[in-house]
């Protein structure tokens, strides 16, 4: 199975009967299985029952697909973390070799993200159709003109825009506010002045997910209008963040916020804003950390729990 951009997807199923061994271990038959044609991170989970049903332990193992975030039938654009237009906050940081954007404790992040029709813009010569066609049953402005090929440009207008991007809030430690101010008094640690050695001044730091959470809450607009607000729940780090654990650099000897990740957020953009993307081909994503300032965290393919980068997916 793996979690999609529509939720989780299950693959393949099935039991294999394994000899019984009270001590030491069974050899097992070949698991064949499938594959998703698009990117994913797809677990494979293993139950051992003994003859009632009952579950004796449960192991899985990880299996990186690259490809496509998406499938053929569907259109998509797609930027990294880093690759952003214009960005405010106090403390602005990556990890993971770039794959992941840091910043805290409020502030914005803008993306300009293109809309590639495969057609150009002079096909859009309508952002409103009105007038019914008679041989296709399409509607038109009655003054609009007919493009070279023959069509209309009415079927080149956006009719669906949807975003994904997987995003977390982003708890400041000690590690991080030392790459933040290089002049920090407490930072250097004066102990006659009852400074105390904290524990997450270690570069290896990042602390496991458990009951205590570190909410943040975002505003996400699209070419400065609000679509949405959400509240991100927490700064996670497990085993659920099977790509930070894989993005972890092999030629250091210290982890970079292993085992981080966020949640999968989705944005419906609004009807009414899609004739003046179609129009434009392009189109501003503003990502905003205002009343509950707790900080934010993006993540890239290569890191956290879902390997997708900020999606724009279109119809």
């Amino acid at each position: 199975w793996y979690d999609g951009l529509e939720g989780r997807v299950t693959l393949d199923r099935g039991m294999i009967p394994v000899k019984y061994c009270r001590y030491g271990t069974s050899e097992v038959d070949v698991i064949e299985t499938r594959l998703p044609d698009i990117s994913a991170l797809c677990v494979l989970s293993v139950w051992l029952c003994d003859d009632e049903g009952s579950v004796v332990s449960r192991n899985f193992t990880c299996v990186r697909v690259k490809g496509k975030p998406v499938g053929n039938k569907l259109k998509y654009a797609a930027v990294e973390p880093l690759e952003y237009k214009s960005i405010k906050f106090e403390h602005i940081w990556d990890a993971m070799e770039g794959n992941k954007l840091c910043a805290s404790p409020k502030g914005y992040v803008e993306y300009e993200i293109s809309i590639d029709r495969k057609s150009g813009k002079d096909s859009l010569k309508s952002s409103v159709c009105m007038e019914p066609l008679k041989d296709e049953g399409k509607i038109r402005r009655a003054n609009d003109e007919i493009n070279s090929d023959g069509s209309d440009g009415c079927d080149k207008l956006l009719n669906r825009l949807t975003l994904y991007f997987e995003a977390g809030a982003k708890h400041m430690y000690e590690k991080d506010v030392l790459k933040n101010i290089s002049k920090n008094k407490e930072a250097v640690g004066e102990f006659m002045l009852g400074y105390r050695e904290k524990p997450s001044k270690n570069p290896n730091t990042y602390y496991m997910t458990d009951e205590y959470r570190h909410q943040s809450g975002i505003n996400v607009y699209v070419n400065s209008t609000k679509i949405d607000t959400v509240i991100l729940p927490d700064d996670p780090a497990d085993c659920r963040g099977v790509l930070s654990w894989i993005a972890q650099p092999v030629d250091k000897r210290h982890l970079d916020e292993a085992g981080s990740y966020g949640y999968l957020c989705k944005f419906e953009v609004p009807s009414r804003l899609l004739p003046q993307i179609s129009e434009s081909g392009k189109f501003t994503l503003r990502i905003e950390v205002d009343d509950i300032p707790g900080g934010l965290a993006i993540y890239g393919s290569n890191c956290g729990r879902y390997p997708y980068p900020i999606l724009a997916v279109f119809e």
